[in-house]
């Protein structure tokens, strides 16, 4: 695991003073800027603050690549031997941040942009590891809720618990998944939105992070009173459906 502190780069600037005018245009030439009463003008190029990080990659390998960001978002992409980008992710789920979980394309010496879109200095942590049972029954959770398959997303995110009943995140957003399909949910089966939530507190308690604990807590109120009757009870079967 790599921690890094992005420090801002003097990548160009771009500054206009006017004597009347109240608007730029960047492909104006210099001679009529100057005409026009400009005291200085520049062309710049602004980008978004980026970190780089490499790794050597086997052809095959199904990799995890896990950006953490501290108090800013944040994106991962991954760029292959021969430059072009594999995979990127600045949303990976709603609890956890931006991860790449992909099967390498070929041997050699990969690269990890680690971005802040929006110019946003911090630190952040950005570590690869072998995919887990986990990582790929998450990352497929995740990829087909966004695709609109939420029966799909649902047997995803249970096989997830399943790989690892300790991890609070596969709860958190079979918990969130359950509770944007309530309407549709049989009054029975809605009392696994409590559960889930329920689960991802026990984690998240044991991690000793207690600002998720309360946050679950209060998130179970708001529930407990949207849908109804929801009550709260054991987790079936280890998952739900």
């Amino acid at each position: 695991m790599k921690s890094q502190r992005f420090q801002y780069k003097r990548l160009g600037l771009l500054l206009a003073l006017s004597t009347g005018l109240s608007c730029v245009s960047l492909g104006l030439p210099l001679q009529r800027a100057l005409a026009n009463g400009w005291i200085l003008y520049q062309e710049g190029n602004l980008q978004p603050l980026v970190g780089t990080h490499t790794f050597a990659g086997t052809a095959g390998q199904t990799v995890a690549i896990a950006l953490r960001t501290d108090g800013f978002s944040g994106a991962v992409v991954l760029i292959a031997p021969n430059g072009d980008e594999v995979a990127r992710n600045e949303y990976y789920g709603r609890t956890s941040g931006p991860m790449i979980v992909t099967t390498l394309p070929t041997s050699g010496a990969y690269k990890i942009l680690a971005q802040s879109p929006y110019g946003q200095a911090g630190t952040y942590t950005v570590n690869v590891r072998i995919a887990t049972a986990y990582d790929l029954a998450f990352s497929r959770g995740v990829q087909l809720n966004q695709e609109g398959d939420y029966a799909g997303a649902i047997a995803a995110f249970n096989e997830a618990i399943r790989a690892d009943p300790q991890s609070p995140e596969a709860y958190v957003e079979l918990g969130n998944l359950l509770y944007d399909d309530a309407r549709r949910l049989k009054p029975e089966e809605a009392r696994s939105i409590v559960s889930a939530y329920e689960r991802a507190a026990a984690a998240y308690e044991r991690q000793g992070n207690q600002e998720m604990v309360q946050m679950l807590r209060d998130l179970i109120v708001v529930v407990q009173a949207e849908v109804s009757p929801i009550p709260s009870g054991a987790f079936p079967g280890g998952g739900v459906r």
